[in-house]
C-alpha cells in the first residue's frame, strides 16, 4: 500500500483521512490461455461513503514473466496507426 500511496496523491489523502474503510491485499494467479501462468498482487480498497464501490489495483513485479508478457498482450488490441 505504501507504493500506491506514494504514487497517487488521492489514495494517500484518502488513507490519511481514514476515508478508506476496508482494505485487502491478496495475490492472484491467472492461467491465460495463450500467455500461460500470470501472477499479480492485488490491492482492494473501499470508502465509507460508497460501500458498494471498490478500487481494485493489479500490479506485477518488475521484470517478472508477467510484467514482460503484459505489453505483448496489450499490443493485440492496439489500433494500428495510419
Amino acid at each position: 500500500m505504501d507504493e500506491l500511496r506514494a504514487t497517487d496523491r488521492d489514495v494517500a489523502r484518502w488513507w490519511d483521512d481514514h476515508g478508506v474503510r476496508d482494505y485487502a491485499s491478496v495475490n492472484k494467479r491467472i492461467q491465460h490461455p495463450t500467455a500461460g501462468p500470470m501472477s499479480f498482487s492485488i490491492e482492494i480498497v473501499c470508502t465509507p461513503h460508497e460501500p458498494d464501490q471498490r478500487l481494485v489495483v493489479y500490479t506485477s513485479e518488475p521484470d517478472s514473466p508477467t510484467a514482460r508478457v503484459l505489453p505483448i498482450l496489450a499490443s493485440w488490441n492496439a489500433v494500428p496507426r495510419r
